[in-house]
């Protein structure tokens, strides 16, 4: 529920095609459903893409690569749920830019994403490394992801702290 409240502070109850990016399971696609939205979703995994037909009969959800998103400005809202995080910066930049292509002009980014604050390490407004081996070896801040998807052409919304949810517009 919450999630809907915080899309609506941009799109103050206008629904439409919102396309889920690694949508796994297909949790939060209920939710949008529910809400009003034509979901579509797509996750790397076929077992999940599977469940997620099953626990969300309305969406329609596709087995893809977030890396290669075939779409190109069909959705009014992209969401993504804690996946650039574990990804390394060519493919993250890759994966945003499919991401800014697929959206509408005017569209709406709501990502969910490790927010590096004061309270959860020392450093601040910096970022810092680390190396899980898997990701691109940062943790951001909130300028950090600012900047990384400034860059893209994505222009800042608004930031939930508390969340970690971000909301950027495709200008």
């Amino acid at each position: 529920q919450g999630h809907i409240a915080y899309l609506d502070t941009v799109l103050n109850g206008k629904r439409g095609m919102l396309l889920d990016v690694g949508c796994s399971l297909g949790l939060f696609d209920q939710l949008f459903v529910k809400a009003g939205f034509t979901v579509f979703g797509v996750d790397q995994i076929p077992e999940a893409i599977e469940i997620a037909k099953n626990k969300v009969p309305k969406g329609t959800f596709f087995v893809c690569d977030a890396t290669d998103l075939p779409y190109y400005k069909m959705f009014d809202v992209v969401f993504m749920h804690t996946v650039l995080q574990h990804m390394k910066i060519d493919p993250k930049t890759a994966t945003l830019k499919g991401i800014y292509a697929a959206l509408k002009t005017g569209g709406v980014f709501f990502m969910q994403e490790c927010l590096l604050t004061a309270e959860n390490w020392p450093t601040i407004n910096k970022e810092v490394p680390y190396d899980d081996g898997v990701s691109d070896g940062y943790s951001y801040t909130e300028s950090g992801w600012k900047i990384l998807l400034s860059g893209i052409g994505f222009m800042p919304i608004s930031v939930h702290r508390d969340n970690h949810w971000f909301l950027f517009k495709k200008t």
